[in-house]
């Protein structure tokens, strides 16, 4: 019905923000997949939020290298026993397989790294102990989220991201958490009423969220977008962000918009800390991600400031 609405509206047609990187994407993939097809996103309609399209041909031994391979580079750059942390869904039928007694994917273990870093960095400045209000833009399908909602106290957790990502998101979530009330934003902002767990909206109405929030995340999704994007998602973090909140950053550069670490407007932001995360890049010519922490800039976003409690 959400993308029903966003198509009827017009919204889908406003696309001219959408990177070439994702346009082609969204060009070969099978958007907005039907009810059946849902049941076994994993395999396929997650391309390539962390999954491949080779996961479509359900090959086990090729899905199995990939694993073995993400499982050794991950577990060199967080400690293997985070991964009894968390239960990877079984939900859209994900090619598991049996590392030290954890039945893992290879995008859950993907995607592990990220939620890992980020509770740490929660630990860290003490977010671990109180109810969180949650933004994640450009969630994929929502594991990250899945596992996040396993290991902290979350009050609210919402989603932007385009269309037909936000579809597989907002069906994996509520399919996980069928107990959690779950609003879609439209045009008008959100609905009166009892305050909901899980909210999600596509680009265009991020101005109708009015925060505060304090965790923001974005993981693989800024290195793919247009530099305009990038920098309206920052400006929107920078007013909403809560006075002590926290805004994480996972990624890399010149895959889309942004040719430079210096493209990324930082300069909004109090740098906690800069790291690359990795201890070994995953292929031998994959863009290697780095780790940027970001807290509320207390004067004039002049320069960039640098925190006291940097690592």
């Amino acid at each position: 019905e959400y993308a029903r609405y966003l198509d009827e509206g017009g919204w889908l047609a406003q696309r001219e923000d959408v990177s070439t990187f994702w346009a082609e994407i969204l060009r070969e993939r099978k958007n907005c997949p039907g009810f059946d097809d849902m049941l076994v996103m994993r395999r396929g309609a997650t391309y390539p939020l962390a999954d491949r399209a080779s996961a479509a041909a359900g090959d086990p031994e090729d899905e199995f290298r990939h694993a073995q391979a993400a499982y050794f580079v991950m577990s060199q750059s967080m400690p293997a026993s985070y991964f009894q942390k968390f239960e990877e869904s079984d939900l859209g039928c994900p090619i598991r397989f049996d590392f030290e007694g954890r039945m893992l994917s290879a995008g859950g273990i993907t995607n592990a790294l990220t939620s890992y870093r980020i509770m740490e960095w929660c630990r860290s400045l003490g977010l671990e102990s109180r109810p969180l209000r949650v933004l994640e833009i450009g969630a994929g399908y929502g594991q990250v989220a899945y596992h996040l909602f396993q290991q902290l106290k979350i009050a609210s957790y919402t989603v932007c991201d385009l269309p037909e990502n936000l579809f597989l998101s907002a069906f994996y979530l509520q399919a996980n958490f069928p107990d959690k009330k779950a609003v879609f934003v439209k045009d008008s902002g959100l609905s009166s009423g009892a305050p909901a767990e899980l909210v999600f909206l596509a680009p265009p109405f991020l101005d109708r969220l009015s925060g505060p929030f304090d965790l923001v995340i974005n993981s693989y999704s800024f290195q793919e977008m247009n530099l305009r994007s990038i920098e309206q998602y920052f400006s929107f973090v920078a007013a909403t962000l809560a006075t002590d909140g926290l805004f994480y950053s996972l990624n890399a550069h010149r895959k889309a918009g942004a040719a430079w670490p210096s493209d990324y407007p930082f300069e909004q932001f109090c740098l906690s800390s800069v790291l690359p995360v990795r201890k070994y890049p995953f292929q031998v010519f994959a863009t290697n991600p780095y780790e940027v922490v970001m807290t509320k800039l207390s004067g004039a976003p002049s320069s960039v400031e640098t925190c006291a409690s940097s690592k």
